[in-house]
C-alpha cells in the first residue's frame, strides 16, 4: 500500500510517499502436509480469529479446511493435534456467520458431514465459527465458538489455529499470494 504524506517545512511543501506493508495475517507454522487420501495439501496457521484465518487462507489460495467425512476429520485432527497429544483448537472453514443455523463452508462445497460434540452447537451468545476441540478427549469433536473468543461462553477457550486447505473446493493446490 502506498500512503502520500504532506508537510510543510516553511514555506516549502515537501511531499513524501511512505510505502506500508501489509504483514501476514497468521503465520504459517506448520505444513505443507499432504493427505494421502484426497491428495490435498494443509498447512496450520499461528492463533488468530476465525475470519483473519480465513482471509490467511484466500491470500495463499484456498480456504480454511473443508472436512468431508470421517476418515478426514480424523486425519486433520490427528495431524494437527498430534493425536490428541496437543491440546490445541483447530478452526475448520464452517460457519453460520451468513444466516443463523445454516452452517456452510467457505470453500461453497456442500456440507455432507458433521461431528459435533454433544448438545452443539448452541450459538451461545452468538458463536458462529467452528473448530474442533483440542485434547483427548473430546478427540477433535465440532464447537461452535466466537471470532476471537474470551467473550460470553467463549471465555476460558484459547484462540484456535487454522487449518489452510489447498487443492479442495475453490482452491488452486499450490500456496501462492494473491
Amino acid at each position: 500500500m502506498l500512503n502520500k504524506e504532506r508537510k510543510s517545512v516553511g514555506s516549502s511543501l515537501l511531499l513524501a510517499y511512505v510505502v506500508v506493508v501489509q504483514p501476514a495475517i497468521g503465520a504459517v507454522i506448520e505444513g505443507p502436509v499432504t493427505n494421502p487420501a484426497n491428495g490435498h495439501v494443509y498447512y496450520l496457521l499461528a492463533t488468530s480469529s476465525w475470519t483473519d484465518a480465513e482471509a490467511e487462507a484466500v491470500s495463499l489460495g484456498g480456504h480454511l479446511a473443508t472436512i468431508n467425512d470421517q476418515a478426514e476429520q480424523d486425519w486433520v485432527y490427528d495431524t494437527f493435534t498430534a493425536g490428541g497429544t496437543i491440546d490445541r483448537g483447530l478452526w475448520i472453514g464452517l460457519s453460520d456467520a451468513s444466516f443463523e443455523g445454516a452452517f456452510t463452508w467457505s470453500s461453497g462445497a456442500p456440507v455432507a458431514f458433521t461431528f459435533w460434540h454433544p448438545l452443539m452447537p448452541d450459538n451461545c451468545i452468538d458463536e458462529d465459527y467452528v473448530h474442533l476441540l483440542g485434547g483427548a478427549p473430546p478427540d477433535g469433536r465440532w464447537n461452535d465458538l466466537t471470532n476471537t473468543v474470551g467473550v460470553g461462553c467463549a471465555v476460558g477457550f484459547p484462540l484456535p489455529h487454522g487449518v489452510i486447505e489447498l487443492g479442495g473446493p475453490g482452491g488452486t493446490g499450490s500456496m501462492s499470494r494473491s
